[in-house]
């Protein structure tokens, strides 16, 4: 067809409906034009590659990858970018005891003996624990970005280093103990004075009639100073299996 022909001319030459003409050329018109390019990625394929190479091997956090990479992108865009990975996920370390088969064996006793028990015993019963909190490093409590198809790493508890706080307290069916902050050593003495200090009061004023006193199997725990502190006391400790 020549130039400058109006849809008119166009549809009396090809002797069609001008309307169907209108909306070929129309059509035809949309294809043409060239659309504009987005926007520009704010982070290349290679640079994301590393990122996600970098978490897969390192088990960094998101923050940590952005401080050390250099790649020029902010940190919530390399958060969205490990998010969206369809291989990454954001997980914590996983913490468990190396249980022996004598470890489990015992477990499975203890667990067997106290399955049944009414719920009595348990209302009579004063649960303690210590908690200690890493000043230096990751206290258990560490996030990181790995791949979901790899096994998941396990974290060995350092038994020293890098300085801490430990805190001891308890809880029952009466009530909650005061949570004590540990000073020095954590050993048999210093168990002795805090139960002479913080528990001997709190069983003297919640559980006067009688009460069982439920602890880990820790060294300082069973030691024989701790035990000549119940016998003295009269009150019966229940220890927990090993591990």
């Amino acid at each position: 067809m020549e130039k400058n022909y109006s849809i008119r001319d166009i549809a009396e030459k090809l002797k069609r409906d001008k309307s169907k003409i209108g909306v070929y050329i129309k059509s035809c018109s949309t294809r043409c034009v060239k659309r504009k390019p987005g926007p520009k990625p704010e982070i290349s394929e290679r640079a994301a590659r590393s990122l996600v190479k970098d978490a897969r091997k390192a088990r960094l956090t998101a923050r940590k990858m952005f401080g050390r990479s250099g790649v020029g992108v902010s940190l919530r865009t390399v958060q969205r970018l490990l998010s969206n990975h369809e291989h990454m996920e954001n997980g914590r370390l996983v913490v468990r005891p190396k249980l022996t088969q004598k470890n489990v064996g015992e477990r499975y006793k203890w667990a067997r003996n106290y399955y049944f028990a009414p719920a009595c015993p348990w209302r009579q019963t004063v649960f303690t624990d210590e908690k200690r909190f890493c000043l230096d490093g990751p206290d258990v409590q560490a996030c990181f970005w790995a791949d979901s198809r790899l096994p998941k790493d396990i974290f060995a508890k350092r038994a020293r280093g890098g300085g801490g706080i430990i805190v001891w307290g308890g809880i029952s069916w009466r009530g909650k103990m005061p949570l004590v902050a540990v000073s020095g050593t954590l050993n048999a003495e210093e168990c002795v004075r805090m139960l002479e200090e913080h528990f001997l009061p709190f069983h003297d004023e919640i559980y006067p009639d009688c009460v069982t006193f439920e602890q880990d199997n820790a060294a300082d725990h069973s030691a024989a100073h701790n035990r000549d502190f119940f016998a003295d006391e009269e009150i019966t400790d229940s220890i927990w299996p090993a591990k």
